[in-house]
């Protein structure tokens, strides 16, 4: 017990000085963009950064957190993991083009009904997709780096490529250029870096069986299948709610609640800790009982770390809001809400993450309709005209998330016949 507890302090001490730093600097650089921006530049960034959210995620429907799933199948035996990692590699590409057309029709269209340029709007699609593309492919590496237990390694990867991001928040604090394609372009340069650095890391080290395994795809589309609603429904109601403030709150609403949320950046380190370290390392049980166990005990501590970060936000929005600028310093309320959905998503992502690791995607369609269902059945009656409005919508379908989350753990510990994929 002495050691287990040695080797955890040991990998969150590594992690809070090297990951934790990179995340550091991506959230300083989102601060020197929320207070050097002008605000109409500011909303398209929100916007584009919204969108390029949404291609992600919907460009995912699962297959990342299949990585994980597999990476345990193959460690128990059977067929060689580098085979599923190349047909999630290719159902990624497939699903990244479909979307990318989806988000080419909705973008501009939503850019135009809050008065931006058609001009402007293409080049920050263009950017944004081109991220997504080599983003999709540097989450893809960055996770077999920490699955084969270098998480070291990882860290230099996301040092060198949040360094980009840096780049370009200090040429806007020279005020060599304010705009919005800057801050795309130092994203967009960030995943190229991680996509190189990951890439050169991982060359060769993946074992593949030298004939075709039959069944593979399908293998690998039982477990998307369940899963795919809700990482869709996920994907669509943070992008749904954000162009709907566009339309109907127009930029000041759009910047405002993106800049709260860049505090929750901070929030997000550790959201980051459950990604990076908590689930691989766990990934390695083979004993699903203790398997299990080890993951109550890790969303059990991210709720106390949640509850202390709510706290924070109520006793001391002033400090917080001044990180943002003088034009934001009126968003206390707004701060609250958005630290509450931070402390949820903080429960939350090692709840969803952990539970399709153990394969348990089965009533996933479930969680999909009902997230979906709420989206529906308040977004004709919502006031979209305020930041805290869209925040409190934000906040009751992420606590809604973890609700279904917390109750597939439980169901998934005591029958997990129910939850489990077929195999």
């Amino acid at each position: 017990m002495r050691q287990r507890l040695i080797a955890w302090f040991r990998l969150l001490f590594e992690f809070g000085l090297s990951s934790g730093f990179a995340q550091a600097i991506g959230m300083i650089s989102g601060l020197v963009y929320v207070r050097y921006m002008p605000i109409s530049d500011y909303a398209l960034y929100g916007l584009a950064a919204t969108t390029l959210t949404f291609v992600t995620i919907s460009s995912d429907l699962g297959l990342n957190s299949s990585i994980t799933y597999f990476w345990r199948r193959a460690r128990l035996g059977g067929t060689a993991f580098g085979d599923y990692l190349v047909g999630i590699r290719r159902l990624r590409l497939i699903l990244f083009l479909c979307v990318g057309l989806i988000a080419a029709a909705i973008f501009p269209a939503v850019g135009q009904r809050s008065h931006y340029g058609l001009d402007a709007l293409l080049i920050a699609l263009t950017l944004l997709l081109v991220s997504a593309l080599l983003q999709m492919s540097a989450g893809i590496n960055l996770q077999m780096i920490r699955l084969l237990g270098w998480f070291r390694r990882s860290y230099v990867c996301d040092i060198a490529g949040q360094s980009m991001r840096v780049l370009a928040a200090a040429i806007m604090v020279l005020g060599i250029s304010r705009s919005y394609w800057m801050a795309l372009l130092g994203g967009l340069m960030c995943s190229a870096v991680t996509l190189g650095a990951s890439s050169w890391m991982l060359r060769g080290k993946i074992e593949r069986n030298r004939v075709p395994v039959p069944g593979l795809f399908k293998a690998i589309m039982r477990y998307v299948g369940p899963a795919a609603p809700a990482v869709l429904a996920f994907a669509l109601q943070d992008s749904v709610i954000l162009w709907l403030a566009a339309r109907f709150g127009g930029p000041h609403v759009v910047a405002s609640v993106f800049a709260v949320n860049r505090i929750t950046a901070i929030v997000g380190v550790l959201s980051t800790f459950s990604i990076v370290v908590i689930v691989p390392r766990l990934a390695g049980i083979t004993d699903i009982r203790r398997f299990i166990l080890a993951g109550w005990i890790a969303k059990a501590a991210m709720a106390i770390v949640g509850l202390g970060v709510i706290a924070v936000g109520a006793l001391l929005p002033g400090p917080l809001l001044w990180l943002l600028g003088p034009q934001y310093a009126q968003l206390d309320h707004e701060l609250l809400a958005a630290l509450t959905t931070a402390a949820i998503t903080l429960v939350s992502t090692p709840t969803v993450l952990l539970n399709r690791a153990k394969g348990w995607v089965r009533l996933d369609p479930l969680v999909a309709l009902i997230q979906i269902a709420l989206l529906v059945a308040t977004v004709p009656f919502w006031d979209f005209s305020t930041p805290l409005s869209v925040l409190l919508l934000s906040m009751m379908l992420s606590g809604s998330l973890l609700l279904q989350g917390l109750a597939i753990s439980l169901i998934g510990a005591f029958r997990p016949g129910l939850v489990t994929a077929r195999p």
